[in-house]
């Protein structure tokens, strides 16, 4: 079988027209790039624009008064982490923490896991958490201790 070429006129870059995810990609300077074995705050390395958000795309010492802003306002109005999480959106609310530290005497890497609960219903919200072992919960659901302390 031969493929007809009849028409096809002689350009520069054809395999662009045909291959567009080779096309050239335009770079930042700086990122704050996240991954899960390190946080990287280069500000010589460069990363694909796709690859980051715009809130991303600055300097990480553009980023820093913000960060830091953002804490003070959040302290200032008596919000502590636990707050602050309760009111992220209900998929977030569940999350598994879990360290290595905490399998000492065990061989299996998922033995030991602590989920943050928030309660928002009513006027007493609370945080609480649950130790698991082995996938059944060892304790009560236990209140975090200073959650209700701005900080």
């Amino acid at each position: 079988m031969t493929l007809d070429t009849k028409g096809m006129g002689i350009s520069p870059d054809p395999h662009r027209r045909r291959m567009p995810w080779t096309a050239e990609k335009k770079r930042v300077p700086g990122v704050v790039h996240s991954s899960r074995e390190k946080m990287v705050l280069d500000g010589a390395r460069r990363v694909d624009v796709d690859c980051v958000d715009r809130a991303s795309q600055v300097y990480p010492l553009e980023a820093l008064p913000a960060t830091v802003a953002s804490y003070e306002y959040n302290t200032f109005r008596g919000k502590n982490i636990f707050e602050l999480a309760s009111q992220a959106e209900l998929n977030a609310l569940r999350q598994w923490v879990y360290c290595k530290e905490w399998q000492e005497g065990t061989h299996d890497e998922n033995a030991t896991r602590t989920a943050i609960h928030f309660h928002r219903h009513g006027s007493n919200a609370a945080s609480c958490y649950y130790t698991t072992s082995h996938g059944e919960t060892t304790t009560q659901p236990a209140p975090i201790r200073l959650a209700d302390f701005p900080g």
